[in-house]
């Protein structure tokens, strides 16, 4: 294991970047599965940017309420939500092509 360490990292901090990795890799898959769940109850999703700011709104308040009222699995499962909109409004702006920043970008 040392021989995969960089020049001044030690061992300890290897394994704390393991640990790190592998609970991020859960977290994402909790978000992958989130928007699988999404996909199948409405379908894929076209909106303009603006509606997406509206639905991000709605589910960073429902994380907000569940923060307040001191719910924290209910803050976890709402901040899972919040990411997967999050990666739905990308979907959408790269299947819409809101980045193309030439004059041809179609209006959103």
């Amino acid at each position: 294991m040392t021989a995969d360490l960089l020049p001044g990292q030690r061992y300890s901090a290897v394994v704390a970047q393991g640990v790190r990795m592998r609970a991020m890799k859960k977290v994402l898959n909790e978000v992958r599965k989130e928007r699988w769940r999404q996909d199948a109850k409405w379908g894929v999703q076209n909106h303009p940017p603006l509606y997406w700011l509206g639905i991000l709104g709605e589910e960073f308040g429902e994380v907000s309420k569940a923060m307040i009222e001191d719910q924290p699995r209910s803050t976890r499962e709402e901040l899972i939500q919040v990411a997967a909109v999050a990666v739905a409004a990308v979907e959408c702006g790269d299947r819409m092509e809101w980045w193309r920043e030439d004059e041809e970008a179609p209006d959103a």
